[in-house]
């Protein structure tokens, strides 16, 4: 289940890692894509962010109760060792910031409804996934194959999701007819 979990968290990050690369640049060139709203789009991938980082921390409380209350000596120390071993610090920057902090000012309607809300939940993440890509380089010897593969997964994961949001929220304004600020 842990696995699974992983997957798809890792795929709603990197998708909207993506999409947030393509929002840029729309805004960037003031481009126009008629079918699709641009304000929608902004509130389903962060609402895919919101649903990412609340996965990702039910697996990670999960992970945590399970490790310690598992009766395995070796399992309770690691557990209690990135907890409060000498890289406690590196726990909460790593994981929690990124994964469960900084999705959660999503919930506010000011970063929700701007680009500048989901860059600020993403860059940590971008960077912490760029340092996790980096970390498989060993000089001349690169697996692309591995990382585009990864990736190709990791998309086909995150459109039926985000398709999905953004149907849900396109569906919500037309049923409800008044012209939401939040929408």
């Amino acid at each position: 289940m842990n696995e699974i979990l992983n997957l798809i968290v890792n795929a709603i990050f990197s998708g909207s890692l993506i999409l947030l690369i393509c929002l840029l640049l729309i805004k960037l060139f003031k481009v126009s894509i008629h079918p699709i709203k641009y304000k929608i789009l902004i509130n389903a991938v962060n609402y895919t962010l919101l649903l990412g980082s609340m996965l990702y921390l039910f697996m990670l409380i999960v992970y945590l109760y399970i490790g310690f209350f598992s009766g395995g000596e070796y399992e309770q120390f690691a557990v209690s060792d990135r907890l409060f071993g000498s890289y406690w610090w590196a726990l909460w920057i790593f994981t929690f910031v990124p994964y469960a902090v900084l999705p959660q000012l999503l919930w506010s309607e000011r970063f929700r409804q701007s680009i500048v809300g989901v860059s600020i939940v993403m860059i940590p993440w971008a960077v912490i996934l760029l340092l996790k890509s980096l970390g498989n380089y060993q000089g001349f010897h690169f697996e692309w194959s591995h990382m585009i593969i990864d990736n190709l997964k990791d998309i086909l994961l995150y459109l039926p999701i985000l398709i999905a949001v953004y149907t849900v929220l396109t569906l919500r304004k037309k049923h409800s007819g008044v012209e939401s600020t939040d929408l």
